[in-house]
């Protein structure tokens, strides 16, 4: 590593949230999601009582999974159902370490939306819930991360086998080839197909303490941050929402 990771590495170990640190039984997480669109949303789902925000650890899916599932919560993790969408869980995680790890990405992947629907990853972790007993289920969505399904010609598809966008929508958005209002409501749009699906998984499973956040933010081209870069400080890209209900 770089002179300039550790020292980042650094800095989030001081001040961002180790979600193994923190009481819940269910984490729900929410890809690429901005605390501020998500209080704008949170008031028109019953299910999402308390809106609080943390910083967290991260300012990519990578980051957060190697930061968050390290060797020192390895008992933590034995007992944890991990359920995701996400697929650089193949990159990050062991399912040896876990008492579950259900890679929904494998099996559910949409191909011509290039992303995991919400539903999927609800499905897999009430299955999960009813079926196995765990200490601790997560649930990793692939939402409001791009792409956008109610706008698909905004780009960002995902290849599965490489981890790489499709025609990124930041890309264009940086260009000045789509508008930011077009963007942001797409996003949006994202965040609450989600919740929609979040608030099914929350009436269908028992977890006395659930919480829903994000392993990161978004930038829109504040401070010229487009998208999500890894390595990055901004306040955009790592305070989360931390909404805990049950």
């Amino acid at each position: 590593t770089t002179v300039r990771e550790r020292f980042v590495d650094a800095v989030f170990d001081a001040i961002g949230t180790e979600i193994y640190e923190e009481r819940w039984d269910l984490l729900v997480i929410l890809d690429a999601c901005r605390a501020d669109v998500a209080r704008s949303v949170v008031d028109d789902y019953d299910v999402l009582e308390t809106f609080d925000t943390a910083f967290t650890k991260s300012s990519s899916s990578r980051e957060f999974l190697a930061t968050n599932f390290r060797d020192r919560h390895a008992e933590e993790m034995a007992r944890t159902a991990y359920v995701t969408g996400n697929p650089f869980s193949n990159d990050y995680l062991d399912a040896s370490e876990f008492a579950l790890l259900d890679e929904v990405w494998r099996y559910g992947w949409d191909a011509n939306r290039g992303t995991v629907p919400p539903d999927a990853v609800t499905d897999a972790t009430i299955r999960a819930c009813r079926e196995g007993e765990y200490d601790r289920t997560v649930a990793h969505y692939m939402q409001p991360h791009f792409p956008s399904l109610t706008d698909p010609d905004l780009g960002s598809a995902v290849d599965p086998e490489t981890n790489v966008w499709i025609d990124s929508v930041w890309d264009r958005l940086e260009a000045g080839e789509v508008s930011h209002e077009r963007v942001w409501t797409a996003y949006e749009d994202n965040l609450r197909h989600v919740l929609d699906s979040v608030e099914t998984l929350l009436r269908n499973v028992d977890a006395e303490i659930a919480v829903v956040t994000a392993d990161h933010g978004n930038g829109f081209g504040e401070h010229g941050i487009y998208g999500h870069p890894r390595l990055r400080t901004r306040r955009t890209l790592r305070e989360v929402p931390w909404i805990t209900t049950t």
